[in-house]
């Protein structure tokens, strides 16, 4: 008798249905890491301008720069002027033409927050002005 070699038809049908099961499971959940990373550069952004304002703050006598109405972190602000930021960071959450981190200090200018895009992040389950850097406590996430 002659041996049969391969599959089946209900083997193969049986295949591609454990392996649809599998892809309904696992893909839903990458959009969420997808977001978890956004989240996780943008504490970093977040990091590299408390940085930057940590680094003014030394070179002017533990006075941060003044932004009692805030300051939008872009090519015309002092950190980037002064050379405390080679390269503007931006959000990876929002429109890649905007930069959309401010900062806030008021006087005497010995404290300074700096501020996530409000609202951009919300669709992740995180409150408006979060993440943050304050210069008291550094990164707060939530």
């Amino acid at each position: 008798m002659k041996k049969k070699y391969g599959f089946t038809m209900v083997e193969i049908i049986i295949v591609v249905a454990i392996i649809a099961v599998l892809a309904s499971i696992i893909i839903p959940r990458m959009g969420g890491a997808r977001d978890r990373a956004n989240l996780a550069a943008c504490e970093s952004n977040l990091r590299l301008i408390g940085v930057a304002l940590e680094m003014y703050s030394n070179d002017n006598q533990s006075c941060y720069p003044p932004a009692s109405g805030g300051v939008k972190i872009n090519t015309s602000c002092i950190l980037y002027t002064g050379g405390y930021l080679t390269k503007i960071t931006k959000c990876p959450v929002i429109n890649p033409t905007d930069y959309a981190y401010w900062w806030y200090s008021s006087e005497p200018y010995t404290r300074v927050q700096v501020y996530a895009p409000w609202g951009f992040h919300t669709p992740l389950g995180i409150p408006n002005n979060y993440p943050r850097y304050d210069s008291a406590r550094g990164v707060v996430e939530r």
